[in-house]
């Protein structure tokens, strides 16, 4: 159905579209939204199922068109807002978090903090106690780095003279996180991604909040933490199972999906003279692998366009965790109290990756005409439009056995509900056996309602190809250098992002630290990270076809024939047309495609991708020492993987040279910035200002 929706516009100039995704469909008129549901605006330029195109999102209640009553409310910028509205404006209680990392709980009236509340900025320094429209204005308790307190006056967000004198006493001779109060260090998660990069709803992002002992970064998504590190509902639905990443759920994700976690590392300098950084590191105190398996059940059945799952008889359950959930049991019984003696134990032994549980045979003995509904390949037909008229016909067929009365409708699905239960147990990284018992609800589904559906074509989402630091697991006392040097005038504050991996799920407890030109080292507040990664991806871990693209190679050996071409699919469409020719080498910035009838080795060249015909075996990387191609006032348009300030031409090639990443480099004179790019190249542009090299291998 095509109903017509009213909200209130905060922002009209900004010309935004907006969807509203009701809860209840049926209970929603049309006309100003009321009721609980998921209000999204979006920028029109874009399509639709486009990531990028979301500006903010809320999740809640609406009356009148206003968010009303508890709701929370995200966007772009950074800004998250979850607590009590009133009239579209925030009103009464919440949790405000800015895009810099600070958080905000207390009172608010009419869209501002007004009352009581506490304020802890991205150094972990807290303060609690009265504001004003926003602003600490009044009498509070400020808590310090070094864990003093004082009582602080403030007026419309500066802090007087006198509370300040004692501020400054307190810090005296105290063995402080950073051991000044002139330069301090934020801690954030960049949540601001380059234009070409659109954020998936189905990617691991990372988000910072204040523990009492340190600053916690945790995977942001609530629906991955509850599955792996609680006891949420452990089978996927329909919607997750399917969702945009192309059925990767919630556990699993692609490869290409997975992103780092951008630590956003703000300088502040509160001096009256500029300071100069030398360096950054990162101070890891422990890290240690999490072994928890995490385990995530799903039918496979499921159509996110058609929204309908066909006919399934078996779980299937993946663990993308570290470890083996041993002795797993699958127990099933009814999802009601009373009305049938349902009680299915599957014992399955050991996950590693997969398991299958099926209970074809079960339901068989229950009654189940299991192959009546494997027969309906295109739907139930039923006479009515009305869902509660076509699950009366469905009961009547007496292909339900002892379930009948426990069939149930979702959307166009039918399909049985069972209260569900897994048990396991796993190995820590001390060795030690841990058990764990996890209930959820388990949905079977039988078949789907026959319609005439039709779907569009979507888009993936794209990832961030950023170099990323390293970090270790099961290992103490080690440092993570971030080479970084800059000068910050006063009052000014320098965000740092730092991209961080590790190769394991698991947990890192550590410090960043700035190192200035004077010899301090400035250090953050303890940072504990729990970092999620899958032990195998939703796609195979195995390797690349040997007729796979070869990206910035060239190959050496016997040439049949140079042509100019399009792309590297019509320099392949030739060399498959050619029964002499076993690869190709096409050079993107010359145009120009090369057929090679015998293959002796591969060259480094960021200017070539190359392919090789199935069944020729893949040659050996050539020896021969890199080169650089100079380029004078020319630069290449690609993103760099790094940036080297206070640099010179000489240190930039030097380094360019010493990385095996590094494809090419721009350099700008003005600044001397040297710019490392890791990308595939063609021709450089004019730049006035800015020189330029490419590596390759002669």
């Amino acid at each position: 159905m095509s109903r017509t929706y009213t909200v209130w516009d905060s922002a009209p100039a900004r010309d935004l579209d907006f969807t509203w995704q009701p809860i209840t469909p049926s209970k929603t008129n049309s006309g100003r939204i009321s009721g609980v549901g998921r209000l999204v605006w979006r920028a029109q330029s874009k399509p639709v199922y486009d990531r990028a195109s979301v500006i903010a999102e809320y999740r809640g209640m609406m009356v009148g068109g206003r968010m009303e009553g508890s709701g929370l409310y995200v966007n772009s910028a950074g800004f998250k807002y979850e607590g009590q509205w009133h009239h579209g404006l925030m009103e009464g209680r919440g949790l405000l978090q800015f895009p810099s990392g600070d958080e905000f709980v207390g009172e608010f009236r009419r869209g501002r903090a007004n009352g009581s509340g506490r304020l802890i900025d991205t150094t972990g320094e807290v303060y609690e106690g009265a504001f004003r429209d926003g602003l600490r204005h009044g009498h509070g308790r400020t808590i310090l780095l070094n864990g003093s307190a004082y009582a602080s006056s403030w007026v419309t967000g500066k802090e007087t003279t006198r509370s300040h004198l004692v501020r400054m006493a307190q810090l005296g001779g105290v063995n402080l996180f950073s051991a000044w109060d002139d330069v301090r260090i934020g801690l954030g998660i960049d949540r601001k991604f380059p234009d070409r990069v659109q954020a998936s709803d189905a990617a691991i992002w990372y988000e910072i909040s204040n523990g009492p002992d340190a600053f916690e970064v945790r995977p942001a998504g609530k629906r991955l933490m509850s599955l792996w590190r609680g006891k949420g509902e452990l089978q996927l639905s329909f919607e997750e199972e399917a969702n945009e990443s192309g059925g990767a759920g919630v556990l699993g994700q692609y490869r290409k999906q997975f992103v780092p976690l951008n630590l956003r590392i703000e300088i502040q300098n509160r001096a009256s003279a500029p300071i100069q950084v030398t360096g950054v590191y990162l101070d890891v105190k422990r890290s240690s692998t999490e072994n928890k398996p995490a385990i995530e059940i799903t039918i496979d059945t499921y159509d996110s366009c058609l929204r309908e799952a066909g006919y399934s008889s078996s779980f299937q359950l993946q663990n993308y965790g570290w470890a083996q959930a041993k002795d797993v049991v699958l127990r099933l019984g009814p999802a009601q109290p009373g009305g049938s003696s349902l009680n299915i134990v599957k014992k399955l032994g050991d996950l590693d990756r997969t398991l299958s549980a099926d209970v074809e045979g079960d339901l068989k003995a229950l009654g189940v005409d299991m192959e009546y509904f494997k027969s309906l390949e295109e739907g139930f037909s039923c006479s009515s439009q009305s869902t509660k008229e076509c699950l009366k016909e469905l009961r009547a067929t007496k292909k339900f056995g002892q379930l009948t009365d426990k069939l149930e409708m979702q959307d166009t699905t039918f399909l049985l509900r069972f209260a569900a239960q897994l048990d396991y147990r796993w190995q820590d990284a001390n060795g030690q056996f841990q058990s764990w018992t996890h209930p959820f609800k388990a949905t079977l589904p039988l078949g789907f309602l026959k319609r005439a559906n039709e779907c569009g074509e979507g888009g993936g989402p794209q990832v961030i190809t950023t170099k990323t630091q390293k970090l270790k697991v099961d290992a103490t006392g080690y440092q993570v250098a971030i080479p970084y040097q800059t000068t910050i005038a006063p009052s000014h504050i320098t965000p740092l992002i730092v991209s961080l991996e590790a190769p394991k799920s698991s947990v890192h407890e550590f410090s960043a630290v700035v190192q200035l030109a004077d010899g301090r080292q400035i250090r953050s507040r303890p940072i504990n990270l729990l970092y999620y990664r899958p032990r195998w991806f939703a796609e195979n871990d195995r390797e690349q076809p040997q007729d796979a693209y070869l990206q910035m190679f060239d190959l050496d050996g016997t040439e049949l024939q140079r042509i100019n071409s399009t792309d590297e699919t019509d320099c392949s469409d030739r060399c498959d047309a050619d029964t002499n020719c076993v690869g190709f080498s096409m050079n993107i910035a010359s145009g120009l495609c090369s057929l090679k009838g015998g293959i002796t080795s591969m060259r480094r060249d960021p200017r070539v991708i190359s392919g090789l015909k199935k069944g020729t075996k893949r040659p050996g990387i050539s020896t021969a020492t890199p080169v650089i191609e100079h380029y004078t006032n020319s630069r290449f348009r690609s993103d760099p993987y790094a940036a080297n300030l206070k640099s010179s031409p000489q240190e930039c090639e030097k380094q360019c040279k010493a990385d095996p990443d590094c494809a090419a480099f721009n350099f700008a004179t003005a600044t001397n910035i040297c710019y490392l790019i890791d990308e595939r190249l063609d021709h450089p542009e004019k730049s006035v200002g800015t020189n330029s090299g490419l590596k390759f291998q002669p």
